[in-house]
């Protein structure tokens, strides 16, 4: 009796772990409706639709130090208006650097680094900094430079332009992919039509 309980609790694990498997599979595989792409070589962010029509560019700030490229993942958060929750690396860098002690966490505001908008990840190659987010600024003359701790920044009325363009397919459950890349060369031969959108 104790030996068919526990053949029948094997097989149905068996079967719920085939299930959960097929499942995240199909998810992963799932072709995403907007691919944003984030080129390191010339400060820009590209958003390409499902046929590989690029339609939005933008310039961005990107992180003083260039992570291990190239970076995939996808879109798992947009909130306009954030609050800011400065990290402890942050936090002891702006101490050292500037004497400064930040707070536990930055309202929405003209103070607030995250600026009218954040798009948050969750990145699926190995050794990826997860706290890497795109986001707007309360420092638009750091666009076009390498300003931040780890994070792509962009103008407040460019990261607003990418929520009104992302955020509707996002909140509908549609699949959006996100790349760092050393050059869009790197990814443009899987995009067919690549225009100047600003």
């Amino acid at each position: 009796m104790v030996i068919r309980i526990a053949i029948v609790v094997l097989a149905l694990f068996w079967m719920m772990l085939i299930a959960t498997s097929s499942q995240a599979g199909s998810v992963a595989s799932k072709q995403p409706t907007y691919e944003i792409v984030v080129s390191f070589s010339d400060f820009t962010l590209h958003v390409f639709d499902r046929n590989g029509d690029e339609v939005f560019m933008a310039p961005v700030a990107l992180p003083q130090r260039t992570p291990a490229l190239p970076v995939e993942g996808n879109v798992i958060a947009i909130d306009r208006n954030p609050w800011w929750f400065p990290p402890p690396g942050v936090k002891a860098h702006v101490l050292k650097t500037q004497k400064k002690v930040l707070p536990a966490r930055v309202p929405p505001g003209p103070h607030n680094p995250m600026g009218l908008a954040k798009f948050s990840f969750r990145f699926f190659t190995p050794g990826a900094e997860q706290l890497s987010k795109v986001h707007g600024t309360n420092k638009p003359d750091s666009i076009g430079t390498r300003a931040s701790m780890g994070c792509i920044r962009m103008h407040n009325t460019d990261v607003v332009a990418l929520c009104d363009l992302i955020e509707p397919k996002f909140k509908a459950g549609e699949r959006i992919a996100i790349s760092y890349v050393r050059d869009l060369e790197d990814v443009v031969g899987d995009h067919s039509t690549v225009v100047d959108s600003r």
